[in-house]
């Protein structure tokens, strides 16, 4: 999809620090949306609002606007000893229209919640051991190159994420390493469930597992050497395309 070439973005950041210090304003444009986005930060609470307004071609439609509001957070508690809690959440809510030429007009609208929460442990002298777990979002849509369907909408994407690891310094510091297992629950991914069709749907649920390993290490006279292994197996737990419903299958 392409976008009208005189579309301008203009983001406005207004950064408040603590004690009502002077703010900093940024200014930055771009060339793919034609309305302002302002975002207002404060030391742990952030919030954001969007329009975007982006004319369509190769469609009949004129005109695509979402509407975006976000607020989120992110806090650091200690405990007792050497533990410690982290604790974030991102509340967003979202709105499209979509005017098609000819078509009755289109609106829905959407609220995410993405909370993230993890634990940790210093493990002396330089080394750390958490377990985490997140939830994240990718956003609906609507399928604007499907004009005798009424450009249908795709649902949500759900994928909450589980992560635990062990990662800090080693050999006198001059080791760097960071090792972590996870699990990733997908709900309502969105693909396009048939070959040669620009259509997306809402169509499997996915697990996916994994080992990361990354190593930095510094070996003296300037240099650095760095290394990772991974490894990961997904499965499809049910899989819809445009010949079957309901099935499953592995790949790594």
């Amino acid at each position: 999809m392409s976008y009208a070439p005189e579309a301008v973005l203009c983001t406005v950041f207004v950064a408040l620090p603590v004690l009502a210090c002077p703010a900093v304003v940024f200014v930055e444009t771009s060339s793919d949306i034609t309305e302002n986005a302002t975002v207002i930060a404060l030391p742990s609470v952030i919030a954001s609002a969007d329009k975007i307004e982006r004319p369509l071609e190769m469609v009949p439609a004129s005109v695509a606007v979402i509407d975006s509001v976000s607020l989120f957070t992110h806090w650091n508690v200690p405990l007792s000893g050497d533990r410690s809690v982290s604790a974030g959440a991102r509340i967003e809510r979202m709105s499209a229209d979509i005017t098609p030429t000819g078509v009755d007009h289109s609106s829905r609208g959407w609220t995410y919640v993405s909370p993230r929460l993890s634990l940790h442990y210093q493990i002396p002298p330089s080394n750390q051991w958490y377990i985490s777990a997140s939830r994240g979002v990718r956003a609906v849509g609507y399928n604007i190159f499907v004009s005798s369907l009424n450009y249908p909408s795709y649902s949500r994407e759900d994928i909450w994420s589980y992560r635990t690891g062990l990662k800090g310094l080693a050999l006198d510091k001059q080791l760097r390493y960071s090792l972590a297992a996870y699990v990733m629950k997908v709900d309502n991914m969105q693909m396009q469930p048939a070959v040669g069709v620009i259509y997306t749907a809402s169509a499997a649920k996915v697990t996916s597992k994994g080992v990361d390993l990354d190593l930095d290490c510094l070996l003296g006279g300037g240099w650095q050497m760095t290394g990772g292994l991974a490894f990961n197996h997904t499965t499809y737990d049910s899989f819809q395309d445009g010949a079957t419903n309901g099935t499953s299958e592995t790949r790594r």
